[in-house]
């Protein structure tokens, strides 16, 4: 058995408090979680941990049966294919990653079957004694949080032009992505002359009830609406240009 990884979980009512250090171990396909009082900076800091301590946690409780109408990916041990995964510090005991793999999984299909040069381009699935484990997409180059962090150069204009085409393709679909900010947009290529929009796990069809994982919502908004994508793209854009001033 060996380290994974860990996250911190604070409460901010009332001021910032630590409540748990959420650690997963890995052995074999099998997956442990524990919760440390503590804060941890570092893997070698995390104390001996009895077994009594560790809880398994259920492969239906991670990775989904696979459906009939999903593709698989066959090469995504191939250099440019990124493998998404849940993060497994966000387990709750619920089978809420399954549940938001599976929803992406479908979501992608759809994207699969009507690529646009600004949405990730899907591969299929990674699939595991009949599980889904995994998502392959093409990979990227930074996103556009960590390029604009970065203070490297790119046309502003083109770049919003790109986020808002790849909205409105999800728009046409009837999708509504539910989570457009900086982090979710790549750098597509090493010139910067192309941005593609990424994670689809908020996404859900219109009128369909808004996802418990989703980003700033209209006020009020309970479904999936185009509106939830238009505030989006406007806390983008003032984020954008407000970094690109102060460089």
């Amino acid at each position: 058995m060996h380290y994974y990884d860990m996250a911190e979980t604070w409460e901010f009512n009332g001021g910032p408090k630590l409540l748990y250090t959420q650690v997963i171990f890995k052995d074999g396909d099998k997956y442990f979680s524990t919760q440390l009082p503590e804060q941890i900076a570092f893997p070698e800091d995390i104390p001996p941990i009895t077994k009594s301590r560790l809880k398994e946690i259920p492969v239906e409780h991670i990775w989904p049966p696979l459906e009939d109408g999903l593709s698989i990916c066959h090469d995504a041990e191939k250099p440019g294919v990124y493998i998404k995964q849940p993060r497994l510090t966000g387990y709750d005991g619920s089978e809420s990653l399954s549940f938001y793999l599976l929803q992406e999984a479908r979501i992608c299909q759809i994207l699969m079957q009507n690529e646009h040069q600004n949405i990730a381009r899907y591969l299929g699935c990674v699939v595991k004694g009949g599980r889904i484990t995994g998502l392959c997409f093409q990979r990227y180059v930074e996103t556009l949080a960590d390029s604009l962090n970065a203070g490297r150069l790119f046309n502003n204009k083109s770049c919003l032009q790109q986020i808002q085409a790849g909205i409105d393709h999800l728009h046409t679909l009837n999708l509504i992505h539910n989570d457009i900010h900086l982090g979710n947009i790549m750098v597509a290529n090493k010139e910067a002359d192309t941005f593609v929009i990424i994670d689809f796990d908020s996404c859900a069809t219109k009128g369909h009830p808004l996802p418990d994982k989703r980003g700033q919502m209209p006020e009020g908004a309970c479904t999936a609406e185009f509106e939830n994508d238009d505030l989006g793209f406007k806390i983008l854009q003032e984020e954008l240009h407000r970094l690109i001033s102060s460089t």
